[in-house]
């Protein structure tokens, strides 16, 4: 059984689009033009010799994609897409005084979060844990939910957990061949991704998985895998950790004439 997703509290609006707008980002034929990609005919309304960015028309909560609109890989393109990450990296929230954006990416840069494709776009947006993106317009960048706490999709990390509500969803698993009564330590292993359960049932049928999944089988709640992630301290007090110490801040020291106490031994 797997779950949709879970919902945390969110009681801070954010308009995207009006923050591009304030930055300079995005530029408008008629400054009065409604800050949302729902306005009837953005695209026509977008003054495109003078925005820098762009998002798509009426998407569903799509802004968390801007695109950049430059030549690929153009000293405009790059330029653009540095300062914008910048700027979103720094956004405040006035009232909260904590950054708006958890993550501001790159396309390249968004396939460590398991983004790619065609599709992505050139700065990836994701919010913090109380922030949701909004769909109509507002007259600042950030605005409350209405003053009410209240919880949704929005683009916050999958990680996040409050004593309210939770972004994780719920997968358990059952029959021949899994552990009984077991329950994965994500603390130590991890969470469970959607990309993973694919392959594990198809393990579990033994038939090939699809040629799509990208993920990995579920080893450890099978019977009989034990997935170990027992790890010593980083720098436990043990005799041969002393000595290596010792010898590497000898060596530093006498190759490259650093001081022992200048420099921290990997």
């Amino acid at each position: 059984m797997v779950s949709d997703h879970g919902c945390s509290p969110v009681n801070r609006m954010v308009h995207m689009e009006q923050f591009l707008f304030e930055r300079g980002f995005l530029v408008f034929k008629d400054p009065e033009t409604p800050k949302t990609t729902l306005v009837q005919g953005w695209y026509d309304k977008l003054d495109w010799d003078k925005s820098k960015v762009w998002l798509h028309e009426g998407v569903f909560l799509d802004t968390f994609n801007i695109y950049v609109n430059a030549e690929k890989g153009s000293p405009e393109y790059k330029q653009t897409q540095r300062d914008l990450i910048r700027e979103l990296r720094i956004w405040t929230d006035p009232v909260t005084e904590q950054t708006v954006c958890a993550l501001a990416l790159s396309k390249r840069d968004a396939e460590l979060i398991g983004l790619w494709g065609d599709q992505l776009g050139d700065v990836v947006v994701v919010l913090e844990a109380n922030a949701q993106l909004a769909k109509k317009a507002g007259e600042a960048a950030v605005e409350p939910n209405m003053e009410n706490l209240a919880s949704g999709h929005a683009r916050m990390l999958p990680t996040e957990e409050s004593v309210y509500g939770t972004q994780k969803a719920i997968f358990t698993i059952a029959g021949p061949g899994i552990k009984k009564g077991y329950e994965r330590p994500a603390d130590k292993l991890g969470h469970i991704h959607l990309i993973d359960i694919a392959p594990t049932l198809s393990y579990l049928l033994g038939i090939e998985p699809p040629l799509q999944a990208q993920g990995s089988v579920i080893q450890d709640l099978l019977e009989g895998r034990e997935v170990a992630r027992e790890r010593p301290n980083p720098t436990p007090d043990f005799e041969p950790t002393r000595r290596y110490k010792a010898w590497i801040q000898r060596f530093w020291d006498e190759r490259f004439g650093i001081l022992p106490e200048d420099i921290v031994p990997c």
